[in-house]
């Protein structure tokens, strides 16, 4: 089983479209796969209609938190081979009692050891902050997937988000890392090159797919759509923003075959 954390504690890098579009990529590919929103927006659970107002705090990751078993908490989906651990605005309030627990910091692996049989990929969906919720994720991961807008102001904390997680890791030898350039443009090479000169260290680390900033992928950010909320690979779609996400499923499937 593959453990992939979309993380980045700025907000508005695509994580959730990221994470929702590679989840759906991964399961139309035929592979077994868990998404499990960890942000207290829900928009993941929202993109694959599932009214996240109706879902209890204890119905989400919190209830991991208090001995709840993941079998309690998933759901199934539109999309057959893809399970989900649903988020809640009900997660935001239950978030602050979570700091009390005994081993916090574990609860989401642990919890994941009982279904690695069951999955060939599991999707961390992270809120945009290093608190709790997204500290478990990086424990749980073996892998490691950070949006990034081409700014520098969306780099600007990268090399700290780099530096948490070799904390929280510990060794590293137990985790991989990718960057995932997002709503790339294709005008403003000028104003992008000093984004560039900071990445110029992570060379080895930057996905080849980059996500075009298209009118689908615009789109996809948007909670009041009444299409499916940052679902671009919809079937048959062949619009630009489908075809960059089909291009990093494709990838990451090589990069790191289940």
């Amino acid at each position: 089983m593959i453990t992939i954390a979309v993380v980045n504690q700025k907000g508005g890098v695509a994580k959730t479209t990221t994470s929702v579009n590679l989840a759906v990529g991964l399961a139309s590919n035929g592979y077994t796969v868990l998404l499990i929103d960890l942000d207290p927006q829900a928009h993941s659970t929202l993109a694959l209609r599932i009214d996240s107002d109706e879902i209890t705090a204890e119905r989400t990751v919190a209830g991991l938190f208090y001995e709840r078993t993941l079998a309690d908490v998933i759901v199934s989906t539109i999309e057959p081979n893809l399970k989900l651990l649903p988020g809640s605005i009900h997660l935001a309030n239950a978030v602050e009692t979570l700091y009390s627990v005994i081993f916090r910091e574990v609860k989401l692996a642990k919890a994941l050891e009982t279904v690695v049989e069951e999955f060939d990929y599991v999707i961390l969906d992270c809120a945009p902050n290093l608190g709790v919720l997204s500290i478990n994720a990086i424990v749980a991961a073996d892998k490691i997937l950070i949006p990034t807008r081409l700014s520098m102001y969306s780099l600007d904390g990268l090399n700290a988000l780099l530096n948490t997680i070799e904390k929280v890791k510990l060794d590293p030898n137990s985790y991989e890392y990718r960057v995932l350039l997002t709503m790339v443009k294709g005008y403003g090479k000028e104003r992008q090159a000093a984004a560039w000169k900071i990445l110029a260290p992570l060379s080895d680390r930057i996905l080849t797919t980059q996500i075009r900033e298209t009118e689908a992928v615009e789109k996809s950010q948007m909670s009041e759509e009444e299409e499916l909320m940052a679902v671009v690979l919809q079937k048959g779609s062949s619009n630009r923003g489908a075809q960059d996400h089909r291009s990093l499923v494709k990838e990451v499937i090589e990069l790191w075959p289940a």
